[in-house]
């Protein structure tokens, strides 16, 4: 079932294109598959809250859907006699024995909702965050919530709300306010299944604690086909604590929600009706799952405590800058708090009813609270919402990439991905090779026509090393097979 999505009214559109390819016609040496080993964290984590540290432990084990078999196994020499399923066969599979789909909440603008057309009008520049949330109390520190922001910059300031200060420099001066239109925020469900680059088939949101913000980054820009340009990530006590030094917000609570209290018994956890939060309240709105609940009813409650602090600062958009500003550690991010705190009071200086809030649009699969993106309706999403920040050509075909690990290190995976991830191309299957013994790196396409060479040449520029081979036979679920070798590493 499709997901509800939230419709506005900016198009835009950007496209990408291949080069030019030499080729070498060679089948890769047979040997045993190696067990997969996991990644270790990414070198930039964010830090955890001074005052109160937390330590990694491992997440406790969970059915995941099987990962599927390397798309080239007969060119690079796997052994294993017999393909494992692949991702789309997974889902088709745990569909049939599961509860069925469940359908995301629809969450418009007040704004009514045009249909999703093609745009004639050149994309503008958009500027995007991937903001990541944690659970204090979860010790695998894995992202509770995921949310990309986006919006576009103008090259002059819109008219300000009624008020407000409208165009200014944030606290610091780091990043105008009040220069910023089409405003969007778009929630990802963490238990979504798709590619962790470098790792395996896998719930997203497990990125974080695996590889840090780096990792959680690429695994959205793939899943997603758009840009990140920046990231920032604070724990639910970061954000009880911002709605305190804030004075507490308004929140508006459609329904009473109730929370288990003992053996069958339930408790009011939150009353119906607008009303005003201090910190604890809103940290625990936000993330709240009532009692047979999925992920999807979070986000209208996200949604809610967001705007709650747009709303505080419609007046005084710097002063949500300075919040952020002032949160120093406790927020963590790839650029300054000055930098978070102004991008997020555009959105605070933009009047209420251009804000957008769509959500990722999937269906559930299997018994538990598991999801798979349906690819059509995010489509739709990306054209409407971020042509100005897509990475995929429009109208044309992704480049499926398959990597292999073959040199033993354990980010190398990752690594590529990122570069081939922000050239347009989406990862698709990734795991090691047979052996760690790759003295050289190995492109595999599956057919020597001018496209699939073309596609050759420009992964091995954007690698700066590598050897394009013509697969011997024909493969439809990938285009091309990096096997990474020690001269990726400078080894070579």
């Amino acid at each position: 079932m499709i997901a509800g999505v939230a419709i506005a009214a900016r198009r835009r559109r950007r496209a990408t294109g291949p080069g030019a390819q030499s080729l070498r016609r060679t089948p890769l040496e047979p040997a045993a598959v190696e067990a997969v080993a996991p990644e270790p964290p990414a070198p930039e984590p964010p830090a955890p809250e001074p005052a109160e540290p937390e330590a990694m432990a491992p997440e406790p084990a969970e059915p995941e859907a099987p990962a599927p078999e390397p798309a080239g196994a007969e060119e690079i020499g796997l052994s294993r006699p017999h393909r494992r399923l692949r991702p789309a066969l997974v889902v088709a599979v745990l569909l049939v024995a599961g509860s069925g789909a469940i359908a995301v909440p629809r969450l418009f603008s007040s704004k009514t909702a045009p249909e999703v057309t093609a745009s004639q009008a050149p994309a503008a520049r958009q500027e995007t965050f991937l903001v990541i949330t944690t659970a204090a109390s979860d010790l695998s520190q894995q992202a509770d919530s995921l949310a990309f922001f986006a919006i576009d910059r103008s090259t002059s300031p819109p008219p300000a709300p009624s008020g407000s200060p409208g165009a200014a420099p944030s606290a610091s001066g780091a990043f105008p306010i009040g220069t910023a239109v089409s405003p969007v925020v778009m929630f990802l469900p963490t238990s979504t299944l798709s590619q962790i680059p470098g790792q395996d088939f896998d719930r997203i949101g497990k990125a974080y604690s695996i590889g840090g913000a780096s990792l959680q980054v690429t695994t959205a820009e793939n899943l997603l086909g758009v840009r990140v340009d920046e990231w920032a990530a604070f724990s639910d006590r970061t954000l009880a604590g911002l709605v305190d030094r804030a004075g507490g917000i308004v929140v508006d609570v459609p329904d009473k929600l109730l929370a288990p209290s003992g053996r069958g018994r339930f408790e009011v956890a939150f009353e119906a009706g607008s009303q005003r939060m201090e910190g604890a309240a809103a940290a625990r709105y936000f993330g709240f799952t009532g009692e047979g609940e999925s992920e999807l009813s979070r986000f209208p409650r996200m949604r809610a405590v967001w705007e709650g602090l747009f709303q505080r600062f419609a007046q005084d958009p710097p002063g949500l800058a300075a919040l952020f500003e002032r949160a120093g550690r406790s927020v963590a991010s790839g650029t300054s708090g000055a930098e978070v705190g102004g991008f997020l009071a555009s959105f605070a200086a933009a009047p209420a009813d251009d804000r957008s809030y769509p959500v990722l649009p999937v269906k559930s699969v299997g018994t538990g609270d598991a999801y798979q993106v349906e690819e059509g309706p995010l489509g739709g999403i990306v054209e409407e919402f971020f042509p100005g920040s897509s990475l995929r050509p429009a109208g044309g075909a992704t480049v499926r990439v398959e990597i292999r690990n073959g040199n033993g290190r354990p980010d190398s995976g990752a690594r590529v991905a990122s570069r081939l991830v922000r050239a347009g191309m989406k990862v698709v299957v990734t795991g090691n090779a047979p052996s760690f013994n790759y003295p050289a790196t190995k492109i595999v396409v599956y057919s020597d026509d001018r496209d699939a060479l073309a596609v050759g040449d420009r992964v091995r520029r954007l690698l700066g090393v590598g050897r394009v081979e013509v697969g011997l036979r024909p493969q439809t679920f990938v285009d091309v097979t990096i096997v990474v070798g020690k001269d990726f590493l400078g080894e070579g």
